[in-house]
């Protein structure tokens, strides 16, 4: 292995002091190869960003999913709830038009306001929430992976659920957001607006999960109630949205559902090809493997260079060369694995 390297990776007589990594050919196999990898990341990046707004998100199986892991731990699965369908719609249209992704809005609006907007009378409520994911399947395993989300999804006190997937460009950052609204509930027998007297205690822990290209994040709160005391007509209307902007919403409610639901197979390259073929994670592998190593033997090659003594200034300098751009190229891979900072790519978050 020792006598293979020196002749094929150093300079010596009997290679004519050509090691491999400086002849034209594989130069030129090098620079093909830095061009195809730098275009596939850049396609990668490309697909990623498009994906923020053609997210492979489905509420059904979202809903499916949820209700497989309550069944699969003994609980009563979860019905879908118009209501609280419509409640996560305001909510996610809310998050997109003032730019935050909190379960409290900027003016103080909590998930339960949502709820009691949308004309649901609830004895038990909560919330779950994600950003940026690209598929339903990731959002609920990363929900799974965090405490407070997963204690939403296991409360044997929630009777319903409602979820909304909205897509939209904050208006004054211009950023391409997807966000899942789901809503737990349910419903007072006592046909009461529930209202809670003292601030809910939220979850104290947050959950950061890390993937290829992205890092997931969740948010959830739970709330619980058992008051059947009325609000008052001021405080009723502090919480409730304009009626005739919630008959807005309920009117595009089954459109942006239908929209979230289409799995159109023929997109231009669907999420399954970004994820399986596009591997961030592969690339990012590839980039580090040839990079490191193009480095390695443009450093070496020139450190060698320096102690040929036995050959013409004017060939060692054009060595040198060869091996500092052996080197550049080198770099290129390396430069290639920051190309999603200037796609801006989006941190997924829940």
């Amino acid at each position: 292995m020792i006598k293979f390297l020196k002749k094929y990776f150093t300079f010596n007589s009997k290679n004519g002091y050509k090691p491999i990594q400086v002849r034209n050919c594989v130069i030129g196999i090098f620079i093909l190869m830095l061009f195809f990898n730098t275009g596939f990341q850049m396609l990668n990046c490309y697909l990623l960003k498009q994906n923020s707004l053609t997210a492979n998100l489905n509420t059904f199986n979202i809903i499916t999913e949820i209700n497989k892991i309550r069944e699969y731990h003994g609980l009563d699965p979860l019905t879908e709830n118009p209501k609280l369908d419509v409640a996560a719609l305001l909510k996610a249209q809310d998050m997109i038009e003032n730019e935050y992704f909190n379960h409290y809005s900027p003016d103080g609006k909590a998930p339960w306001d949502w709820i009691s907007a949308a004309k649901y009378n609830y004895k038990y409520a909560g919330e779950n929430l994600a950003l940026n994911f690209y598929s339903d399947q990731e959002a609920v395993e990363a929900w799974l992976n965090s405490p407070s989300h997963k204690e939403n999804i296991l409360n044997p006190n929630y009777k319903d659920t409602g979820v909304a997937i909205f897509s939209g460009i904050t208006p004054t950052t211009k950023e391409n957001r997807t966000i899942v609204v789901q809503m737990f509930g349910t419903e007072n027998i006592n046909n009461a607006i529930s209202t809670i007297k003292t601030s809910p205690v939220l979850p104290t822990t947050t959950s950061t999960i890390v993937s290829t290209t992205t890092i997931p994040t969740t948010t959830s709160t739970i709330i619980a109630t058992t008051t059947t005391n009325f609000i008052n007509n001021t405080e009723k209307e502090s919480i409730e949205i304009k009626e005739n902007k919630i008959t807005l919403l309920k009117s595009i409610a089954p459109i942006i559902k239908e929209q979230s639901n289409n799995k159109d197979q023929n997109a231009a390259l669907s999420l399954e090809l970004v994820k399986n073929v596009i591997s961030p994670e592969s690339i990012k592998k590839v980039n580090n493997s040839f990079g490191l190593g193009l480095l390695f033997l443009g450093i070496f090659g020139i450190i060698n260079i320096g102690n040929q003594n036995n050959i013409a200034t004017a060939f060692k300098r054009k060595l040198f060369l060869k091996n500092a751009f052996v080197l550049i190229i080198g770099l290129g891979f390396l430069l290639n694995n920051i190309t999603n900072i200037i796609y801006k790519i989006k941190i997924p978050t829940i």
